[in-house]
């Protein structure tokens, strides 16, 4: 605690023991991201990735088993409840490096490919995943689902305990809240939700995509909005109704989980004025549209092309970041490709970006700042979301997010420049990889030199941590003591 003139400033500090009980609690979900590839390593008889994958799943066990003794504490502080969830992310990320190296990635790779499906991107380096067994591609599937929404949940749903330590943990996993039900519960009724969508997409995409375990890999990802395909060309060779009814899944989580609860609970009326799938809904509709006029006006006005174009805008726009079709560098419809991964989807959802949500609290608050010109000195202005007046502290936290994202994107984007990569490739590149979107023009691959992987994998955790989540973690004033 410090105190400066005029004013009490309070400050926590993360006790490194209680960060490390609440992380030890997790140790059984933590133990199902490397255990269910392995069953499918076992089954393949594939005993390298046995051990590599089943050797962190028993760690994980044993971590849950002995956490009974030392429970979570009760008191957990906002900036433990913050640390937490990152080193959530980065544990899932290191364990499942071992398997992407059995599979014949040089440690760099590994670590990119495995912060790419935690971080449910999509962006990969893999050269020769064709020739995977099935438990490779079950792997960067599973890894995906779970990083796009499970784990996060996982600690207010299961493990964490409840009261106080609940609500602290859950302020930080979805920002629409259910006034009716706890945090705990809101985060069960979310998880149920997000394996029943996972459910009827396998039993849909089950019929269109050629094999059982192709629906399975990419109902994984399109659910997460991760991107990882068992193909390298993405979406590309498979049928249209396939592509179409993929790209729907992926849309389906671009909304809040918050809508189906409502949905079922109280009917579309209420569950659409309780979220934001007006908005949602409108935005894609109207980026198709522009999509569509664009491709119109362009040298290849066919039908295919507008279909392939339209399903790239909503594969970036929902965050998922499968294609349809090769991305032409500079062309219109790319760059709108960029505006629409830099929005994203809604809080509450699967999708990375800003978050619309925000996107539209941004933009009031420019329309604020124009009236406030046209207005006496003494006027009062408010900004509402969601039918609520945003608080200052709210503000606050949108133009940090946006500051250090954009700062984010500048400082890589020199980098790359520096290495001599093509301005807007790298530009792309390095928008999808903060978004968690997976889009690339092709710059991306084995060859790109391990700087540049480095500095996307940065990219792609501050990005899915939302900046100033991993920031603070890190931070060396959030573990230091204070008097």
């Amino acid at each position: 605690m410090s105190k400066n003139v005029g004013q009490a400033t309070v400050t926590w500090s993360a006790r490194p023991f209680s960060v490390l009980r609440a992380l030890m609690a997790q140790g059984y979900v933590l133990a199902s991201v490397t255990g269910f590839p392995a069953i499918f390593a076992i089954i393949e008889g594939q005993k390298q990735l046995t051990i590599a994958l089943g050797l962190p799943c028993l760690l994980f066990i044993i971590i849950g088993y002995f956490s009974n003794t030392r429970p979570p504490p009760k008191d957990l502080r906002n900036i433990e409840a913050v640390c937490v969830l990152s080193f959530l992310f980065l544990l899932i990320t290191v364990a499942t490096v071992p398997a992407f190296i059995i599979l014949g990635m040089p440690l760099i790779d590994a670590l990119f490919e495995a912060t790419s499906g935690t971080t449910s991107t999509g962006l990969s380096v893999a050269s020769n995943a064709a020739e995977w067994p099935l438990t490779g591609h079950v792997l960067r599937g599973w890894i995906q689902w779970l990083g796009g929404f499970a784990i996060a949940l996982a600690g207010v749903a299961t493990i964490i305990g409840p009261g106080a330590t609940a609500k602290k943990m859950g302020d930080f996993n979805f920002e629409q809240q259910d006034i009716l039900t706890s945090a705990r519960m809101q985060a069960r009724n979310l998880l149920k939700v997000y394996c029943l969508i996972t459910a009827i997409s396998f039993a849909v995409l089950f019929f269109v995509l050629p094999t059982w375990w192709e629906a399975l890999v990419i109902t994984f990802s399109a659910v997460s909005t991760g991107g990882f395909s068992p193909r390298a060309d993405s979406l590309a060779s498979y049928t249209s109704l396939a592509q179409i009814l993929v790209i729907l899944v992926c849309l389906s989580t671009t909304v809040s989980m918050l809508f189906y609860v409502v949905l079922y609970r109280n009917g579309l009326q209420k569950a659409t004025k309780a979220t934001n799938i007006k908005t949602i809904v409108g935005v894609a509709t109207v980026g198709v549209v522009i999509c569509c006029l664009l491709v119109l006006l362009s040298k290849d006005p066919s039908g295919q092309a507008v279909l392939n174009n339209s399903l790239n805008f909503l594969s970036g726009f929902s965050t998922a970041g499968f294609s349809v079709s090769p991305l032409n560098a500079g062309a219109a419809t790319t760059i709108l490709i960029i505006a629409a991964m830099i929005i994203g989807g809604a809080s509450g959802s699967t999708a990375g970006g800003i978050k619309i949500d925000r996107a539209i609290v941004l933009f009031q608050i420019v329309r604020v700042s124009f009236n406030r010109m046209r207005a006496p000195s003494h006027a009062l202005f408010k900004i509402k979301e969601n039918g609520k007046w945003l608080s200052s502290a709210r503000i606050t936290s949108l133009i940090a997010v946006l500051s250090c994202y954009i700062a984010t994107l500048l400082i890589c984007w020199i980098i790359f420049l520096v290495f001599e990569q093509p301005a807007f490739d790298s530009f792309f590149v390095i928008v999808s990889a903060l978004s968690t979107v997976g889009l690339s023009t092709g710059i991306i691959g084995p060859e790109t030199p391990s700087v540049l992987k480095f500095v996307l994998i940065c990219a792609m955790l501050l990005g899915r941590l939302e900046f100033l989540v991993l920031l603070v973690t890190l931070s060396p004033s959030t573990w230091r003591k204070r008097s």
